[in-house]
Order: C-alpha cells, then structure tokens, then sequence
C-alpha cells in the first residue's frame, strides 16, 4: 500500500514539474545607450548585461542545452557583422567568423546543436541563407535568392526544415520553407497583386506544426499557419502597421514572447490572448530567443521505473 501511495504523489509531482518550464530570455536592447545581449528570467525578473561593448550586439540564440548564445556584433570595425559566441553568463566569449568581404547576422542554432544557419552577404548585393558547421566552422550558401534576400531564418524542431524571410524587392516580404537536406523552396505567404505587403519574423511551435508570423496591411495581425493543412488564422490584431523586430515561442508552446509598439518585451498567453509587458524600463528591446526546459522524466517513464522496482520488491 505504502508502494501505490509513494507511486501516485510522485506521479502528480511530475505531472505538476513536467507542466513547468523552467526559462530564460535573452533578447537585445539599446537602454545603457548602443545595443548590447541581455537575459532574464521568463518573467521578467533579473535582468542582466551580457556583452558590455561600446559595439553594437544584436540577434542572440540560444544553443539547445542554454549553455551558450551566439549572436551578430560590429565589434570588429572593419569587417562589418560577424558572429560571436559566449556562455550564457557573457563569460568565455569567442569569435565564429572573420570576413572581410561579407557579413554575417541573425544566427539560428539547430535543435541538434550542430549547426548554425545564418543570412550573410552576397557579392550581388543580396543576403542569403548559409550554413555553419559547428565542428569544422565551415560555411556554406544554402539559397540564391538574387535579387530577392532573405532574412531572419528559424529551423523546425525536428531539424529538416527552416523558414525564413524572403524580401521581393519594391513589394513586400513573404514567408518561405527550405527542406535543408532536399534544398527545394516553398512559398507559405503570397503578397498579393498590386499591393505592397510584409510577412515577417516566422516562428515554430515546440511541436513543429504551427507557424506563427506577423502580416502588415492597414494594420497588424499576428497569424497562425497550420504546417500539415497550410491554413493561416489571426489570432491577434494590433493598431497601424508597425513592424515588430523580434519573436519567440515558449518551450511549454502556451505563450510567444515579442516586442511590442513601445519597443517593451510583452509575454502573449495563445489560449486566453492576454498580453502582460515583461520588459519596460526604458529603451528598445528586440530580437527575444526564449530557452526552456522541462522536468527530465517523463510520468509515463517513472510509473515504468517504479512498478519495475514493485515487482522485484524493492519497494514494499
């Protein structure tokens, strides 16, 4: 009896641990007067410097573990963006790239850890998607787009897929797919003819089936896409067309992270569309990467684990 009892409080603990993301948020802003990385918690407590640098840091992403950011700088004057990394307190700090001739910016960390994509120059005065390997540091053009350029690239958990923005020059910006392995395109979001549209900052739900994304015409709507079906929805109207520099979803996949038209970090909860500003002391605050965990054991696997220890006795 003693076993059962044992077994069902640690059952429900877990469904309560499992259920709560333990997350941090690391984001840029320009409050102590040039752009620097900062983190804090998910809600909004803590918030500290990372960077410290009389240069411009922006776009930081997370690597899968949270032990490490990555981000883009023009800390090296004359080379223009390049990629740095440091751990996840700003310490150990190291540069990925060193290129005279093109820049490199708004990195995206794989789900594997192994890879980096990335946008970088092209010598046709467009940006493309690239590649990093992260054992050989090798990179590598994954589009060619010209004239288009793409920006803003975000990979499927599962790691097969990225989307990204495509900006179609005196038009707009639509939302593309790449399958990495495959290197075939397809089109999510159509500007339509005669009309000057935005499509913009795409972001994956922890679960790869959705696909939320930002559309401007008259005003600002916050979409959501079904991956399978290709549906799209609104889900959120803001007033006016603004351009929201930034997005992220939460590990837990119930709320997204974004900057508002005060340029404050606001928190959006998907079921009940509540929003509450985490980030409003002064400044412009962009580009949130929201990183989370959840308890290591599943309540399917510790019931296994614990009726296996019933049956050879060792839990009477």
């Amino acid at each position: 009896m003693k076993a059962v009892v044992a077994l069902v409080l640690v059952i429900l603990f877990n469904l309560f641990a499992f259920n709560r993301a333990i997350g941090k948020i690391t984001f840029a802003s320009d409050r102590e007067g040039n752009w620097e990385i900062y983190v804090i918690n998910d809600d909004g407590s803590d918030p500290r410097n990372l960077t410290r640098n009389p240069a411009d840091d922006r776009h930081p992403s997370w690597s899968p573990d949270g032990k490490h950011i990555v981000f883009q700088t023009n800390r090296d004057r004359k080379m223009g963006w390049q990629l740095y990394i440091m751990d996840s307190d700003g310490s150990n700090l190291q540069r990925l790239t060193k290129d005279m001739f093109r820049d490199y910016k708004e990195p995206s960390w794989s789900p594997d850890g192994r890879r980096i994509a990335l946008i970088g120059s092209g010598r046709k005065g467009n940006w493309d998607v690239y590649m990093m390997d992260m054992e050989s540091k090798d990179i590598k053009r994954i589009t060619d787009l010209h004239p288009d350029s793409a920006s803003n690239p975000r990979w499927s958990p599962d790691g097969r897929k990225i989307v990204f923005e495509r900006g179609i020059g005196g038009v707009g910006i639509e939302i593309w797919m790449m399958d990495v392995e495959k290197g075939n395109l397809i089109r999510l979001t159509k500007i339509p003819p005669k009309t000057h549209m935005w499509f913009f900052n795409p972001v994956w739900s922890p679960r790869g089936d959705k696909i939320l994304y930002f559309k401007t015409f008259g005003r600002t709507s916050l979409m959501m896409m079904d991956v399978k079906d290709k549906r799209h929805r609104e889900i959120l109207s803001l007033p006016g067309e603004i351009w929201i520099p930034g997005c992220s979803w939460s590990p837990s996949g119930d709320r997204i992270v974004f900057t508002n038209f005060n340029y404050d970090l606001c928190l959006l909860d998907l079921k009940s569309n509540k929003m509450i500003d985490i980030i409003t002391s002064g400044g412009n605050n962009v580009d949130p990467d929201w990183w989370g965990r959840y308890a290591a054991v599943r309540p399917l696997n510790l019931f296994n684990t614990f009726w296996s220890l019933i049956k050879r006795g060792e839990i009477k």
